[in-house]
């Protein structure tokens, strides 16, 4: 059952993906790109990173391997992702893979960059209890 700290993560994170909203359609239009197709990328991008951040969340500090496990599984998740929707991308007939590009990059980075400074400061916690 998620606790609070899981359910913090993954309201905290779920906020902090929506703030390339607020330069992503300026982007687009300055890059002459498709905005549907960033739009799409940002959301599958920043959903499988919560996701998987949340799942990392839960796992961490549970007996056994499910912390490895969240975290092979989470990358998993976020490659096959980020494969087919590139993949989808560049059949699409129109130059939409750099839009894709640009839009799951800004899904990624934020929830990434969230997730690694999550970790250190449980990490540093972990450290003063010892």
């Amino acid at each position: 059952m998620p606790g609070a700290e899981h359910k913090r993560f993954v309201f905290l994170a779920s906020l902090l993906s929506l703030t390339p909203l607020l330069c992503l359609p300026w982007a687009v239009r300055f890059l002459e790109a498709e905005l549907p197709w960033a739009l799409g990328g940002w959301l599958l991008l920043a959903v499988a990173g919560v996701v998987a951040g949340g799942w990392l969340v839960f796992s961490h500090g549970k007996p056994g391997n499910r912390f490895l496990g969240a975290l092979v599984g989470g990358m998993l998740v976020r490659m096959a992702v980020t494969a087919a929707g590139m993949g989808a991308a560049m059949t699409s007939g129109k130059p939409t893979m750099w839009a894709f590009a640009g839009g799951a990059l800004a899904g990624f980075l934020p929830v990434m960059m969230f997730e690694l400074i999550w970790f250190y400061r449980a990490s540093q916690k972990d450290a003063a209890r010892v």
